[in-house]
Parts: C-alpha cells; structure tokens; sequence
C-alpha cells in the first residue's frame, strides 16, 4: 500500500502514504471485528487505500504536489478515479515496490541507513526484524532509521525516483535489501513458523525483475539470483511435516526443487562475466555444491571451506567467519570446528548471537561433551526468538541429557 500510494501521492509525501495506510488498517479492525474478515482481506485493503487517497486528493488538491508524470490526470476530476485505479493494478504494484526500494536507498544516506529505511517503509519489516537481519539492537535500528528521516525530510523535495543512469549507483544498496528480504523468509526471526515462503518468493521476484533493467543487469545481480534460486530449492525439505526444523544431513533430496536448480546454475554461468568478483558470486558457489552433491556424505566440504576462506577475504564479518567454521567441522571433524568457534567467541562479536552457541553445543555433542553441548544449547535457546528454532534447540537440550544418562 505505502509503496503505490507513494507512486500516486509522490516519494515526497511518503508520511501522508503512511498515515493512509495506518487510517486504512484502523478501518479494516473496526469493520473486520463486527463483519469478520473479507474473502480476500488484501484485497480489501486495497480498495480502501484507494478510496482513502481520491478522497485525500480531492481534499487537498489545490495544494498537494503529487507526482510530476501523473499530475495533470489526478487534477481532473474526469481522469482520477481511472488513473489511481490504473496504479492500484495487481502488474503495477510490483514495479511500484522496486521503484520506492530504489527511492529509499538515496546515496545521501549511508549505506547501513539506506538498508534499515528500505526494510522498514517499503517492505514492511519491524525493527526487531530489521536488527536480526542487520545483527544490531532496536535501538540502533531506531537511531538509524530516525537519522534517514531527519536527512530525506531536510531534502524532501528531491526525494523521487532516480533516472535509470542513476540506477547502477544505488543497485549495491538494493541488491542487499533483496538478500536480506529473502534471508528473513528463509530463517525468520519472529513468528510461528521457522520459514516465510511469500518472502521468499518476493525476494525471487525482485531480483527477477532487477534483471530485465538494463543498468541492473549485472553479473553480481545474476550472481545474487542464482544464490536465492539454489537456497529456494530445498525450502520445502528444511522442515518436516509438523513444521519442526530438519537438518541438512536429514533432509530428502529427493524433494529439492530440481527446476529451481537449474536456473541457478543458469544464473550463476550467467554471472561469470566481467571481473568484479561479489559476495553473491561465493555465497552462489557455496550453494551450488549443496545442490550438487547427491548425498550430504558426498558434498565437497574441503571446496566450501575454500569459497568460505575467499569469502572471507572480500566479505570479511563474524557470521561468514561462523559459517566457516561450521563447514571445517564438516571437513576437519568436530574438534576442528570448536577450535575455531572458541576463538570467534574470544572475539566478542558474537557474544549474543544464539547460532554461535548452538553451533558450539552442536560439535560439543558430536565429540561426545555433552554436559558442555547442553550448556551451549541452553544459552542459545534463551537468545533465540523464533519458536520453532527454540523448539529445535529444547530437542537437542533434551539428547545431551539423554546420551549424558
């Protein structure tokens, strides 16, 4: 909603967008809650945002700037109701979205403030979803996203969509924003459910359409797509029928979406030209012999842990330094990998990411220290926020007891 009323309102008046949107969801728990929800509660929303923005700008009409393009159709009485009915347009809203995700990743902003203004306005997450995503408190996402406002309010009115030969200098911003889209629908932070498929598919979508733009058609784009392709393949089998998590070792791969696959390799030839070697060029790599390998035993550890250690010298971060060490254990054996969680725990950087405790509870429990593995596990469950990854971790609490017995 906020995404196509920004498009008919402009990116200027992007707090009037929110206010419609907040005024349409009130009405929707006013109605819903005597009515029940609608059929199509989407839907719904929609059509109400719509009638919200023509009678705003009726209302406001004499003074409201709206978009440039659209300007002389919304003055008219005779063209408005068409032209908003146009925008609101199921094929409309999707490049409405890719246009505001381009809006808000503004150069003016640091990169880490264009992310968290992305993630917050057009693509709805909240700033508990935004600081797992970005590994940083609520506050800090708070003070981010207040820095941003405070900085596109000061130059409100340049705040539009920039010209395609502007495009290639936001693309990095917005090829992050899409990453983290879809790492929240792979592992989400919050909720029920341990994975959010329409984010994933959203994510796939975006990227899909940054291709068909000249200025974005990029091998670090295709690089990026071909990783969300490969990792979307096995979202069905990373968890069982109940919903609870299932491993990488267990999982049937029988039912790893074989199409999916496909187009990854497809994509990640694609990526292969030019000579800037990304992030999402290794993190492809690195899926690519996942879905390779017939079986978990037959997977091609020693080449993971090499694309890690190159990874690690372009990408440098304390979960890529993680995910390393979790693929040594892999290759090297479980004392390996504890060797190397120890010291990223040294560090610090970690010290409150529940992944770097479980993973140490879990190469502790394959070497056979099980009161110390149970330790680990417990400490991550009480970082945990997803139900689902707390339920997992209660599981393996309740192995170390059982093997310790």
């Amino acid at each position: 909603m906020v995404a196509v009323l920004c498009r008919v309102l402009g990116f200027r008046n992007i707090e009037t967008a929110e206010e419609i949107m907040q005024d349409t969801l009130l009405a929707a728990l006013q109605v819903w809650s005597f009515r029940g929800a609608p059929p199509n509660p989407g839907g719904w929303l929609m059509v109400a945002a719509r009638n919200r923005a023509i009678d705003y700008i009726r209302r406001e009409r004499s003074r409201l700037k709206v978009a440039e393009d659209l300007r002389q159709k919304l003055n008219s009485e005779w063209t408005l109701s068409s032209t908003i009915d146009q925008e609101f347009q199921e094929s409309r809203i999707s490049d409405h979205l890719l246009r505001m995700i381009f809006t808000c990743c503004d150069p003016r902003l640091a990169l880490e403030d264009q992310v968290a203004l992305t993630l917050k306005f057009p693509c709805g997450f909240s700033t508990a979803e935004i600081g797992a995503a970005l590994l940083c408190e609520e506050e800090a996402v708070r003070k981010r996203l207040y820095r941003a406002r405070k900085r596109l309010n000061t130059d409100r009115e340049t705040l539009q969509m920039p010209a395609d030969t502007q495009l290639g200098v936001r693309l990095d911003a917005v090829l992050q924003v899409v990453y983290l889209i879809f790492s929240e629908g792979y592992k989400s932070a919050q909720g029920e459910s341990l994975i959010r498929f329409e984010l994933c598919e959203e994510a796939i979508r975006l990227a899909s359409l940054l291709i068909e733009h000249p200025p974005c058609t990029q091998p670090k784009t295709h690089a990026l797509l071909a990783l969300l392709c490969f990792q979307a393949a096995r979202l069905v089998a990373r968890t069982y029928e109940d919903g609870s998590i299932c491993q990488l070792e267990e999982q049937d791969r029988s039912s790893w979406d074989a199409g999916l696959i496909s187009r990854g390799f497809h994509f990640l030839d694609l990526s292969a030209s030019g000579t800037e070697l990304t992030r999402y060029h290794i993190e492809a790599a690195i899926a690519s012999c996942h879905c390779a390998a017939s079986s978990f035993e037959e997977t091609d550890w020693r080449m993971i842990v090499a694309l890690y250690e190159k990874l690690v010298s372009i990408y440098d971060s304390p979960v890529v330094r993680l995910n390393r060490a979790i693929a040594v254990g892999f290759a090297d054996g479980a004392a390996a990998a504890l060797g190397e969680l120890e010291r990223i725990k040294n560090g610090g950087e970690l010290a409150r990411y529940y992944l770097l405790y479980a993973s140490l509870g879990e190469f502790r429990l394959r070497s056979g220290d099980y009161s110390a593995a149970k330790l680990d596990f417990e400490t991550a469950a009480r970082m945990c926020r997803s139900a689902k990854e707390k339920e997992f971790l209660r599981r393996r609490i309740d192995r170390c007891e059982v093997q310790s017995a």
